[in-house]
């Protein structure tokens, strides 16, 4: 979405106000919020972590706070945690995704809004002797609403509407609809050995419109688990880095820990919860800024029978003070809720009101 689309209250957004201030970093600070407002709002993807950008998801190191187990039965009371792919398999997801994004400057609150609903699916091409296989990855559909506020009518896109073809601002998420993004061999803890990108998907992602969420290097679409069996209330966690502007080109990369639990097991289903902390210190506003976004916690419900993840939700409730000076402040705010996809589950039955603030 560019800033052009945007119609502001009395004519003249926040942003474009900036380019008639005196104050030039306040307005490159300004125009940096809109950026990353508009990664906020826009990217579609695999990542189990929609709030990451491509080029910052993280390569994780999955580490334990227990020994691992080297019999070969599991302990009483130990679930082994593994994804189970069968040949052919085709294993679809749907996901409501909302978001809110509010920005405050000098008394004059602004408020952007957005709505993704997104089916997609992962098929088993090829499966190996060691539990791994390779999976290509599908977005079957997605239908979007954003509204940046001040008086914008909003713009709507769905992938099935025969209109949808002459959206301009969206031919990349058009042009991507029902195509392989990409082939990834995963081992059956999750974790990614191997990585095949499509053409198209790749060419995409270059396109400064509304695009397809790119799978990269660094993606791991699935949560990826310990290598040996765990009791309830154990827990794991992974380590990654995500890159930050300092200023102008220089960047800095950031430490952030993810923290797994096993809450419970209920016959089959086992539920997981999981944190996401800062590691780095970070006394930089411009920098928090850009973390805003980077502290999701959530739960996922695991078939440990079926071996896939059955329900998954992602939250962001995250408020920062004076990040451009005084009188500012920026609250982001995100609700993700993504399920497998059954012959009785339809996308319709997701309550509409998940971002609740």
């Amino acid at each position: 979405m560019s800033q052009s689309t945007y119609s502001p209250r009395n004519g003249m957004s926040l942003f474009q106000q900036a380019d008639n201030a005196t104050d030039i970093r306040n307005a490159r600070e300004r125009r940096m919020i809109l950026t990353l407002w508009l990664v906020f709002a826009i990217l579609i993807g695999w990542s189990q972590f929609s709030t990451l950008t491509a080029e910052d998801a993280p390569t994780p190191k999955v580490a334990t706070t227990t020994e691992p187990v080297v019999t070969a039965a599991e302990p009483a009371g130990s679930y082994r945690l593994q994804y189970k792919y069968s040949q052919d398999e085709t294993v679809r997801y749907e996901s409501v995704h909302n978001v809110k994004f509010v920005s405050q400057f000098k008394g004059t609150d602004e408020t952007a809004t957005n709505r993704t609903e997104t089916i997609k699916r992962y098929k088993v091409v090829a499966t190996h002797p060691d539990g791994s296989a390779d999976l290509e990855l599908v977005i079957e559909w997605v239908r979007m609403k954003v509204n940046f506020g001040g008086g914008d009518p909003g713009v709507e896109f769905d992938s099935k509407d025969p209109a949808a073809k002459s959206q301009t601002k969206f031919r990349n998420v058009y042009n991507v609809i029902g195509k392989p993004q990409a082939t990834l061999r995963c081992a059956a803890n999750g974790k990614v050995l191997k990585r095949v990108l499509t053409k198209s998907a790749a060419a995409a992602s270059k396109s400064s419109d509304v695009q397809l969420k790119e799978v990269t290097e660094q993606d791991d679409f699935l949560t990826i688990f310990p290598e040996h069996a765990v009791k309830i209330g154990e827990t794991w966690f992974e380590k990654f880095g995500v890159k930050v502007t300092v200023e102008d080109n220089l960047q800095q990369t950031i430490d952030l820990k993810r923290t797994y639990k096993l809450d419970s097991v209920d016959g089959k289903l086992a539920t997981i919860s999981f944190k996401t902390a800062i590691l780095t210190p970070v006394n930089n506003p411009a920098i928090s800024v850009q973390l805003i976004q980077r502290e999701p916690v959530g739960k996922l419900v695991f078939d440990l029978e079926r071996g896939a993840v059955v329900t998954r939700t992602v939250d962001i409730d995250k408020t920062l003070i004076k990040p451009i000076g005084d009188n500012t402040a920026m609250q982001a705010v995100s609700h993700l809720f993504e399920r497998l996809v059954t012959a009785t589950a339809e996308i319709s039955d997701v309550p509409t009101d998940s971002a609740k603030k």
